[in-house]
């Protein structure tokens, strides 16, 4: 088998760990100070307490700690690998059907992308537990009945009646709505994982009238945001001192000539697109067009439904290929991020998967096309405004978290797309970084040029607020869980499942560190890391496994103390969410103080 099929088999880190085992367990440099730590609490929900159990996932826990003889591999991922069904589900029945309902961490709503990636996972070990099986059914039911319910919302509530803190946005909210940003992403997770759960399965119980009419929907969706006939139904605004929530123009975006991509008022990240025609997530709609084409045509005979599907897939993608794509002075032919079909196009890439780095990992381009070869180079170069580079760490963030910030999921896609085994390398030992002290991995945002400070924003198990919206499932999670199962599904015909498991958890779970700063002049280096001291940080948390990861309500007036540092030192970062959000409260309503 040659190496570019062997990757693609074999994903992210089985492909590391068969490159070089010993790459994953050297204890060098920064990378040794995690494995040094004697002491490995665990910090899941008592038995009793978690929200599932599943005997096929403790067996695998079970059976990875025995054959890996690292005590810290199997203790991280005894931690992560469960944490979804311990914390985020919770299954039940309706009227005999299965119905299960995933928050997405932190807060008490159920994201139509994050719950399909949550759970995709755990889709290998559904034939050794039918209680799994059934509650993954659970998913796609529910998904059905929320697509049903408003298929321009992107998160609901269990509770039908509950309304939102963002009820007053300018759009049509309805009880039982969390938030209604239309995302297009957000119609076709639930579609990938459908058809994920089809073709390990060959079960069609849960694709019935109903998970028809909801496929229906959504190819009404994209043929209204294709905005042949105006703008469509949908419009948002909200009142918000963030940029990043406004949508211009009446709340329906910039003007789009109308030439067959399909608009997407937001992007996965939750922040406003520029242009309306995001690429990356039309690339994206192609797959799950053809996808739902083909579930539909063998499982409900409809073939003109069929047919709809398969030629608007063929349609958005021809039109991808002839109007977003551009001209590069340094790169020559690459996808834009965004256009707006008129020749206007914004050349960036964000971490939030669909993005351009994962085209060919979503099945948008064949990973030997020659455009996408191009827009891979500039995503991953300084010419990309959101790639930043340090003397340690290099990836992509995006306009979520501002400058100098990547998250490490734009590593564990460059090397899922990776054409080399040096690039492949690099990206292990990146992911490998430890902080120490640390109990998980981190729902992590690493700052390449800042070395002190606080950075690294609530362990993984706290499923942590990364950033005042999500907690980091929305952020890293999903593309972590696409990794777990690309990786698991094909690695097992090379090595066993569970030295795949390994390699994962290597990669993927292993906490992350600070770059040195490159900072220099004569006041930093005063205090400056000299040999032998350690980076530090002070964060909140919930040592219980739990979510209640923040200080509690401040009373008007009360005053605490968040750091109380001892000795000399450079404090380069400092994150600070609030609740709940303006106008009720905002950061002019607090005031931080700091004495040396």
């Amino acid at each position: 088998m040659n190496r570019r099929n062997f990757i693609k088999r074999v994903g992210l880190l089985g492909a590391g760990y068969a490159l070089n085992k010993n790459l994953m367990l050297a204890n060098s440099g920064v990378a040794s100070t995690a494995a040094s730590f004697s002491s490995f609490p665990t910090v899941r929900k008592p038995i009793s307490e978690r929200n599932f159990k599943s005997p096929a996932i403790e067996k695998a826990i079970t059976t990875f700690k025995q054959k890996v003889k690292n005590e810290e591999l199997g203790w991280l991922f005894g931690n992560c690998f469960p944490n979804t069904l311990d914390t985020t589900v919770f299954y039940s029945e309706k009227d005999g059907r299965p119905d299960t309902y995933v928050i997405t961490g932190d807060i008490d709503a159920m994201w139509l992308r994050d719950s399909s990636a949550q759970v995709y996972p755990y889709l290998d070990f559904m034939s050794e537990d039918k209680n799994l099986q059934r509650l993954i059914i659970g998913v796609i039911n529910k998904q059905t009945s929320f697509i049903l319910k408003d298929p321009y919302a992107n998160a609901f509530y269990d509770d039908d009646t509950k309304y939102t803190r963002w009820n007053s946005d300018h759009t049509e909210m309805k009880p039982g709505i969390h938030e209604r940003k239309y995302e297009l992403d957000s119609l076709c997770y639930p579609i990938r994982l459908a058809y994920g759960y089809w073709k390990k399965t060959n079960d069609a119980s849960p694709f019935d009238a109903q998970w028809k009419k909801a496929i229906e929907t959504v190819l009404r969706v994209c043929k209204e945001q294709q905005r042949k006939d105006g703008n469509g139904p949908y419009s948002f605004r909200r009142t918000s001192e963030w940029a990043i929530d406004a949508v211009p123009m009446g709340g329906v975006g910039y003007k789009v000539n109308p030439v067959g991509l399909i608009c997407s008022t937001f992007r996965p990240s939750d922040d406003a697109t520029i242009f309306p025609f995001l690429v990356p997530s039309n690339f994206f709609a192609v797959a799950s067009l053809r996808q739902a084409s083909e579930m539909v045509q063998k499982i409900t005979k409809d073939n003109v439904l069929a047919d709809e599907l398969l030629a608007l897939s063929k349609e958005v993608y021809n039109a991808l290929q002839t109007y977003a794509v551009v001209n590069h002075p340094k790169f020559g032919k690459i996808y834009a991020f965004e256009i707006d079909g008129f020749g206007s196009a914004y050349l960036s890439d964000d971490a939030n998967v669909p993005n351009l780095l994962a085209l060919p990992y979503l099945g948008g381009v064949d990973s030997d096309d020659a455009i996408y070869a191009n827009t891979r180079r500039f995503v991953w170069s300084e010419y990309n405004p959101y790639f930043f580079k340090g003397s340690y760490f290099e990836g992509i963030g995006g306009h979520h978290i501002g400058t100098d910030m990547i998250w490490p999921m734009s590593l564990i896609m460059k090397a899922l797309t990776a054409q080399d085994d040096e690039e492949l390398q690099q990206c292990i030992q990146m992911l490998r970084m430890p902080v120490p002290g640390s109990c998980t991995s981190h729902s992590t945002r690493m700052t390449p040029r800042n070395s002190q400070g606080a950075g690294l924003h609530g362990p993984i198990h706290c499923l942590e607020n990364c950033c005042g919206k999500h907690s980091m499932r929305n952020h890293i999670y999903w593309n972590i869980n696409h990794l777990i199962n690309q990786c698991k599904q094909k690695f097992m015909r090379r090595i066993t499942k569970f030295s795949l498991l390994l390699s994962l958890v290597l990669g993927l779970y292993f906490p992350t560190v600070f770059a040195q700063s490159n900072m220099t002049n004569e006041m930093f280096d005063l205090a400056k890391l000299k040999s032998g001291v350690k980076n530090k940080r002070i964060s909140s948390t919930d040592p219980t496994g739990g979510n209640r990861d923040h200080l509690e309500p401040f009373k008007p007036g009360e005053k605490r103390i968040i750091a109380d540092i001892k000795g000399t030192g450079v404090i380069n970062h400092i994150w600070v969410t609030i609740a709940p959000p303006p106008p009720t409260l905002s950061r002019n309503d607090i005031i931080i103080r700091m004495y040396w």
